[in-house]
C-alpha cells in the first residue's frame, strides 16, 4: 500500500469524521505536505467509506483517509485504489522517515510528526525512485511548483473546450487530463468527420419486457 501511494500523482483525502479533535489541523498538514511534494490533491467528505463511493473517481490514485482511530484503518483490498491512514501517507512521501514498526493513529501525535517532517523535508527535491510495483524507476509529476506552493493558483486551473467538445487545452486539471487520455471518449468522438444529419426523435415501443406493443 505505502509503495502504490508513492507512485501515485493525484491523491484524494476523504474526511472521515467531522468531530474529532484537531481534525481540521490534520488535513491542513496532509494538504501541506502533498504540496510540498507536488502531488494533486482533492478532498472528499463521503459519509460511510463504500467501494462505490471512491469508485466514482478514477482518476484518483490512492486515497488517505483522516478518522478517528477506530477507524482509521480500512480493508482496502474490495476498493479500485488503496485506501491508507494519514501515517501511511505520511512514511511514503518521507525522504527521511522509515518504517520503525510503530503506528500512529493519534492526531496528536501525527500533528507533531508531520510538522517535524516539514521541517527536515520541506526543501528535498523529489528525485525518481525505484518502483516495487511497476520494477523500472519513477520520476513523480510535480502539480505544485517547489518555489511557490501555492493551492489557489492551482486550483484556479481551467479546462478549455473547442465547439467540437474535445478537450483543447488544460493547466495542471488532474481530471481533465484523465479524460483526454482515455482511449474512448463517447460515440462520434473518434477523431474523425462524420457527416451525419439530424434525426427526429420518435416514439418507441410500449409495455412490459415480456411483450411490447
Amino acid at each position: 500500500m505505502v509503495q502504490r501511494v508513492k507512485d501515485a500523482n493525484v491523491i484524494g483525502i476523504v474526511a472521515g469524521t467531522l468531530a474529532a479533535t484537531k481534525y481540521r489541523q490534520v488535513l491542513e498538514s496532509l494538504k501541506q505536505l502533498m504540496r510540498s511534494h507536488g502531488r494533486k490533491f482533492y478532498v472528499f467528505v463521503v459519509g460511510k467509506l463504500n467501494v462505490a463511493k471512491l469508485a466514482n473517481f478514477p482518476e484518483i490514485e490512492a486515497y488517505v483517509l483522516v478518522a478517528c482511530p477506530e477507524t482509521s484503518l480500512v480493508d482496502s483490498k474490495e476498493f479500485y485504489q488503496p485506501v491508507v491512514s494519514p501515517y501511511e501517507l505520511l512514511l511514503s512521501l518521507s525522504h527521511t522517515r522509515e518504517w520503525s514498526g510503530e503506528y500512529m493513529t493519534d492526531f496528536h501525535e501525527l500533528l507533531q510528526a508531520l510538522d517535524e517532517e516539514r521541517l527536515a523535508d520541506g526543501s528535498v527535491e523529489d528525485e525518481p525512485h525505484f518502483s516495487l510495483i511497476t520494477g523500472t524507476l519513477k520520476q513523480t509529476r510535480r502539480y505544485y511548483s517547489q518555489e511557490q506552493p501555492n493551492e489557489q493558483a492551482a486550483s484556479s486551473d481551467v479546462t478549455v473546450r473547442c465547439k467540437n467538445t474535445e478537450i483543447a487545452q488544460y493547466m495542471g486539471s488532474a481530471g481533465a487530463e484523465y479524460l483526454l487520455n482515455r482511449s474512448f471518449r463517447g460515440l462520434g468522438h473518434d477523431g474523425e468527420q462524420h457527416d451525419i444529419e439530424p434525426m427526429l426523435a420518435e416514439d418507441g415501443l410500449s409495455g412490459i419486457a415480456s411483450k411490447y406493443e
